[in-house]
């Protein structure tokens, strides 16, 4: 079975291109029209037969139907959408509707819960918000924090004064700096990297911390804690949400 997973960002549109009996092949576009996004991934996937295709998205349900109506004409296959639920993988949402969660959130929880099925769990997503949940060990949903990206903090700092210009390549360091722009790099990554190890800190380490989204990989290597890092962990929860078997 030939599986299309996909994941619809803000930033970006990504995709786990599965064949039957071969290794899962990854690509992304930035946020385009959706004729030109799903134009890149006919491209990627070339003339091969989709037989599944399962779609995570936070962009608005009029991106979303476009897309799907896209992939529909150009792979002759009907994009499905998990429908978020309480018990879903082994994760309990009592205090919410989990539709009001995000699905990228609740995909995540259902992965990393997947990944530590006895372990209390903290997800954090490092991408253009840096959310960051907790499912306990008997896999009840806790709350979680939702916080601005390490480039949403750059952009909003530079839009919000006069002299100072977003770079084209940011390069964030978790250490003083002089240059004033160097400085709000610095400072966002060390803001975003004591909130993690602070949250880990009242867990007193008894806690898993799994990593996913595009500044996971950056996030990691500036953290004094252990952590997980899992850069397809939305693909992973669309898995157990929805089993290429059954559908």
């Amino acid at each position: 079975m030939n599986t299309l997973d996909i994941d619809a960002g803000n930033t970006r549109l990504k995709w786990r291109w599965q064949m039957s009996g071969q290794e899962p092949k990854y690509g992304a576009v930035i946020n385009q029209p959706a004729e030109v996004m799903v134009e890149a991934l006919h491209k990627f996937v070339g003339d091969s037969v989709v037989d599944v295709c399962r779609l995570s998205s936070v962009r608005s349900r009029e991106v979303v139907d476009e897309v799907c109506q896209k992939v529909l004409g150009a792979f002759s296959v009907q994009p499905r959408l998990p429908d978020p639920a309480s018990g879903i993988g082994g994760v309990i949402v009592n205090e919410v509707d989990p539709l009001r969660l995000g699905l990228d959130r609740w995909l995540a929880m259902l992965a990393a819960k997947g990944l530590y099925p006895s372990r209390a769990v903290m997800i954090v997503d490092a991408g253009t918000a840096l959310t960051l949940d907790i499912v306990g060990a008997d896999g009840v949903f806790q709350g979680g924090f939702i916080c601005p990206g390490l480039s949403t903090m750059l952009r909003a700092m530079t839009e919000s004064t006069d002299l100072l210009v977003m770079p084209e390549v940011p390069e964030f360091r978790r250490m003083p700096a002089f240059p004033s722009i160097q400085a709000i790099q610095n400072g966002a990554l060390s803001m975003a990297a004591a909130f993690v190890e602070r949250e880990f800190e009242r867990f007193d380490g008894d806690i898993c911390v799994i990593l996913c989204g595009g500044d996971a990989a950056l996030l990691a290597e500036n953290l004094g804690i252990p952590v997980d890092y899992r850069p397809e962990l939305v693909f992973d929860g669309l898995a157990i949400a929805l089993p290429a078997e059954d559908l």
